[in-house]
């Protein structure tokens, strides 16, 4: 049975809810480790320079360098820290929201929300470390706002199959190329995925449509080109160096398997992607054609795909698997798949659970509400912890500003997991504790 306007706007309404403790924890977010050292080293020299030396000595990062150090903080600029994330989690939620509108057109602004707003508050439920993804500036930075960035391509690049273009076919491609350059700089497993998506449309505008031929081999070399120019930069081989059990091949892949699988099931018992899975099902006649036509076996070897480029190369380069930034990325395409998948085989998913709308919206609150990120944030807030967390780290970076010490450091107590993403250590030599001491300049 149809959902009327007032249910829509009901579900509306109740979805928008679920987003207000994700929002209410921008106002307890505090810099620590790189943070601190991004921003010292932004104000000690001109920009140029600084990127410049970071490509030699550090990475090869071109555009995630050049938002990371363009937005130096301070232990007393908390106000502008959050705010910062603040408008990074926004323009995250626009991307979706742009790219949920080009995949789903013809559908009225009411419904296009909820299949939007299902589908952000399904990253934000599965995503692997919420803190690191929306509430640490230099993880924001250098990946969720590349994962931003690859939404609105993605977004632009249905358009272009669509033959909706931005002023006109050229002016269209010459974004989409600028748009690849951009989204390469940001992170090496952002630009790896990049690169599997170049010869994805290659191999698809080759063998299967035989259109845009040239433009996707153009696409696909500049791809080439971008992902070389960050792969083989001097400062990535300086950083190698400093790990000692890297480039072990049969240990990193046996245990990107093991972490494959551990993943996989991780972000599929927070429940809330497969609900999602049945919301969007009741759409999937006003989905763009190409997606319809898309193969759900060939989506799922793709995703697996992606999840191996998030979590090999740091195996392979480090030894260790690095940081739940990567396996970040990872889980957004997870959602990404249970999107297509929603849509290819919605047919199948609307005769397996035949309630209506309003009751598989119900059952996603109360999934979200209760299951993955949304029960652990709630949880922090409702005990404290979150406030708690606030106050610890305020007393401490007042400490360090009135001492200029960070002798005697208090470890923090009782920290929310929806925030804590580091702290210092019992040796007041290590570079997390001396980076308190580059915050307060």
């Amino acid at each position: 049975m149809e959902s009327s306007k007032k249910q829509k706007r009901s579900i509306l309404f109740f979805l928008l809810v679920l987003f207000i403790p994700f929002l209410y924890l921008f106002g307890f977010p505090h810099p620590i480790a790189d943070d601190l050292g991004f921003a010292y080293q932004a104000k000690q020299v001109p920009l140029l320079k600084t990127l410049v030396d970071s490509y030699f000595y550090t990475n090869g990062l071109y555009t995630g360098n050049i938002f990371m150090y363009s937005f130096p903080i301070s232990l007393n600029e908390l106000m502008y820290y959050r705010t910062f994330l603040f408008i990074c989690f926004l323009l995250f939620v626009s991307s979706a929201f742009y790219f949920i509108h080009t995949i789903f057109y013809s559908l009225k602004w009411l419904d296009k929300s909820i299949i939007s707003l299902c589908f952000v508050l399904t990253i934000l439920g599965s995503t692997t470390d919420l803190a690191e993804a929306f509430y640490w500036q230099t993880s924001v930075i250098y990946y969720q706002l590349g994962l931003c960035f690859a939404l609105y391509y993605f977004g632009f690049l249905v358009k272009y199959f669509q033959q909706t273009y931005i002023v006109n076919k050229s002016v269209h491609q010459a974004i989409l190329l600028l748009m690849l350059i951009l989204i390469i700089g940001m992170k090496e497993s952002i630009a790896l995925i990049m690169g599997l998506v170049a010869v994805l449309l290659f191999y698809y505008s080759q063998y299967k449509t035989k259109n845009n031929k040239v433009f996707f081999t153009i696409h696909l070399i500049i791809a080439v080109i971008f992902i070389a120019i960050l792969s083989f930069s001097p400062g990535n081989d300086v950083r190698m160096l400093t790990y000692s059990n890297n480039k072990n091949f049969s240990y990193s892949l046996l245990y990107s398997g093991m972490q494959m699988a551990r993943f996989s099931l991780t972000w599929l018992l927070a429940f809330s992607g497969i609900v999602m899975i049945f919301i969007i099902a009741e759409y999937h006649q006003h989905a763009i054609p190409l997606l319809k036509k898309l193969n759900w076996k060939l989506e799922l070897a793709v995703f697996f795909a992606i999840l191996f480029l998030c979590i090999f190369p740091t195996y392979w380069t480090t030894g260790i698997l690095g940081q739940h930034r990567t396996l970040n990325v990872a889980s957004l395409f997870f959602v990404l798949f249970m999107l297509g998948l929603a849509i290819n085989q919605g047919k199948f998913f609307t005769k397996k659970l035949v309630f209506s709308l309003s009751k598989k919206a119900f059952f996603f609150v109360l999934v979200f509400f209760f299951v993955g990120n949304g029960w652990m944030v709630v949880s922090d807030i409702v005990t404290g912890k979150v406030k708690n967390y606030d106050i610890q780290l305020t007393e401490r970076a007042n400490q360090i500003s009135s001492t200029h010490s960070i002798a005697k450091l208090p470890l923090l107590k009782n920290a929310p997991e929806s925030l804590f993403v580091v702290d210092i250590q019992k040796d007041t030599a290590h570079w997390i504790n001396q980076s308190y001491l580059l915050g307060i300049n």
